[in-house]
């Protein structure tokens, strides 16, 4: 659009003016406010969810959550000692042994061959403590779905129990997996186990997470980010 003199309007500006001519001086003095308050709700929603996503969650939903992450933990973890069991020392099933020692004496963890005795033991052993450093993870976790901190919570606790299981535990409860390993396989071991906690996203949280927002005149909640 042009005006007579040739120079272009600008549309916003036009926009602005064909508001507040059809409103009038005091429909503007409504509009305004009303402006104002719908973006103050749009930032107190932001404000919200970053509230809500930083509370902790309770000891029983952490425990739940943990049974999943936990588990694919365990899972990760034992593929990657079966691995290098298997190129060190051409045994797979020796440091899946490891754990047995816990019931079977620190003998166990120098035991090579497959048994229920001895393997199956010594996983059951490693799943157990899998899923309770899982809890603490996502204890930790909390609701925050996001990656960057599900990777992070999940680095800090491998460390931890990395630390704890050979600097703080008695050899007698140790895991057993230096028995059979290298230090560079037991890195891969704990990494693996921190990738198993970091990759489960969990889709369902309680009822009373969800927060409604009457910005837009709908509703919204912390679920559907």
């Amino acid at each position: 659009m042009t005006h007579a003199n040739g120079a272009h309007a600008d549309p916003s500006v036009l926009l602005r003016g064909t508001r507040h001519s059809a409103v009038g001086p005091a429909g503007a003095a409504i509009v305004a406010p009303c402006e104002r308050l719908s973006a103050g709700a749009s930032g107190s929603y932001g404000s919200d969810v970053a509230l809500r996503l930083s509370m902790p969650i309770d000891w029983a939903t952490a425990a739940r959550r943990a049974l999943v992450s936990g588990s694919v933990a365990s899972i990760l973890s034992t593929a990657v000692l079966a691995a290098c069991g298997r190129l060190e020392n051409g045994a797979a099933a020796g440091p899946l042994n490891g754990p047995s020692q816990w019931i079977w004496g620190r003998w166990a963890a120098h035991v090579r061959r497959p048994s229920l005795r001895h393997t199956l033991t010594g996983y059951v052993v490693h799943h157990l403590c899998s899923c309770s450093w899982a809890v603490l993870h996502e204890r930790c976790r909390g609701r925050d779905e996001r990656p960057q901190t599900a990777i992070a919570k999940a680095v800090a606790t491998a460390a931890l129990a990395s630390f704890v299981d050979y600097q703080l535990t008695p050899k007698r409860l140790r895991p057993g997996f230096e028995t059979q390993l290298s230090t560079s396989s037991l890195l891969g071991v704990y990494a693996a186990f921190a990738v198993g906690l970091a990759i489960v996203r969990h889709s369902t949280r309680p009822a009373s997470s969800s927060a409604q927002v009457p910005s837009d005149g709908s509703e919204r909640s912390v679920d559907g980010l």
